[in-house]
């Protein structure tokens, strides 16, 4: 009987994860004001912040499968449209609309975070998540400015090619077609007309229908707008 107790109470003691549930409680009462303080808005797992034209983007997302989650940082562009000519409504961004981002990710590069077994200490990992977000997200953030950079250094044979844009941006560009259209936009928003054709055009030499089909208008759209 004894034995059967003993393996009973080590079972009780045995505590899983907490809920996704009690995870958000968690971040909406240790994370969010701690953000807030810092001029960030939002709620739940989505937050931004405005350094117009430049939107900063949060996102708290929970591993599908349980057990952990992942901390997203991205950037939009307030002048920027989607390729039905629609501007975002920058209130309500979150990570996944964005193509420019890339997971928090500590000194060890880990990126992904493990759910704790109560609520306390959960605050205590996200107080450590802030930190991190201190050295490593704010190191994400500092490259986009309000002068244009890195976007106006960047060439358009530099985007399907990791090693070269690598050394403008510490994340890795979506398909090239929709980098170029996406930076031929903030090109022509600087001024720099030419360069935003010939990226324009670039990224419609690197379309294959019917794979980014639906880019061919609104590029060309671009190259008319700054011929």
């Amino acid at each position: 009987m004894g034995f059967l107790k003993n393996i009973f109470s080590k079972t009780e003691e045995t505590k899983g994860p907490i809920s996704s549930k009690e995870f958000k409680i968690a971040v909406s009462k240790y994370f969010a004001p701690q953000l807030r303080k810092q001029g960030w808005k939002g709620s739940g797992f989505n937050f931004y912040k405005d350094d117009l034209p430049i939107i900063l983007v949060i996102s708290v997302i929970p591993n599908r499968y349980g057990g952990s989650f992942y901390i997203e940082l991205g950037i939009h562009y307030s002048f920027i449209t989607d390729i039905s000519g629609e501007k975002l409504n920058h209130k309500e961004l979150k990570t996944y609309q964005l193509d420019f981002r890339r997971r928090l990710k500590d000194k060890e590069g880990k990126v992904d975070w493990k759910y704790t077994s109560d609520i306390e200490s959960c605050s205590k990992l996200l107080e450590h998540i802030l930190n991190t977000f201190h050295t490593n997200g704010k190191s994400f953030f500092a490259q986009f400015d309000q002068s244009g950079a890195p976007w106006l250094s960047i060439n358009p044979t530099d985007i399907d090619d990791i090693t070269q844009h690598s050394k403008y941006v510490d994340f890795e560009l979506p398909p090239d077609a929709r980098s170029a259209w996406m930076i031929s936009q903030i090109l022509g928003f600087y001024d720099q007309k030419i360069e935003a054709v010939e990226m324009a055009k670039y990224g419609l030499s690197k379309i294959t229908p019917p794979q980014g089909q639906a880019l061919i208008q609104p590029l060309n759209n671009l190259i008319e707008k700054y011929a």
